[in-house]
């Protein structure tokens, strides 16, 4: 599918991508990650929900939270290593 903006403007690909466009990027990154951002997500929604709503529920950390930065780099996009350092509620 061809794209609708001329090649020679990039920056349009990602700061004013046509519906159809859109479209594409959104049913290409279903086909190739669809899965796995959902997974993500979800493990994660625990965590967004306490941002934003302030839910005082859950007083403790998030495990996330306490783990040093260089445990978390250490895992590689999409391992399950990181998704159970989103997930865990311990």
């Amino acid at each position: 599918m061809p794209l609708s903006y001329p090649i020679s403007h990039p920056h349009f690909m990602i700061l004013a991508p046509s519906d159809v466009d859109f479209k594409l990027f959104l049913d290409i990154l279903e086909e190739s990650q669809g899965g796995l951002l959902r997974r993500f997500s979800t493990a994660a929604e625990k965590i967004a929900r306490h941002l934003i709503y302030e839910n005082m529920e859950h007083r403790e950390p998030f495990h996330l939270e306490i783990v040093d930065s260089e445990e978390i780099m250490e895992h590689p996009k999409g391992s399950p290593g990181l998704l159970k350092m989103l997930d865990y509620d311990g």
